[in-house]
């Protein structure tokens, strides 16, 4: 299933393929298949696609480090864009892969994850 697609990425300097792409959607399904989601319902929720679009970047970044022309190499990798992109793409993937359910991938709605407590004063 195509769950993200090529005109979602909109990253500049990553050269992201349809082979990442692919391994996104195949990771986005995997989720799904874990919350036992047989079906997943579209239009999908934003923090899912945000999720494949995330992912699909980490993936090429992560095979572009070292290919950054512009890094003079000391053994140190820092300054190599890749590298960096890498780094805030894969926090993002952590990030918004803790914050799925299944209710992202079916549609449905209700579930509240915010608890207020409230006191009187």
């Amino acid at each position: 299933m195509e769950i993200i697609t090529l005109d979602n990425i909109a990253d500049r300097v990553l050269l992201v393929t349809q082979e990442d792409v692919d391994e996104a959607n195949a990771y986005l399904e995997s989720i799904a298949a874990r919350y036992g989601v047989a079906q997943i319902q579209q239009p999908i929720s934003h923090n899912v696609k945000r999720l494949g679009v995330a992912y699909a970047c980490y993936v090429r970044a992560v095979a572009s480090v070292g290919t950054d022309a512009s890094v003079t190499f000391d053994g140190s990798r820092h300054d190599d864009v890749f590298a960096q992109k890498a780094e805030l793409y894969g926090k993002e993937v952590k990030m918004l892969a803790a914050m799925i359910n299944a209710n992202d991938f079916t549609g449905a709605g209700g579930t509240s994850r915010a608890t207020i407590s409230l006191m009187r004063g």
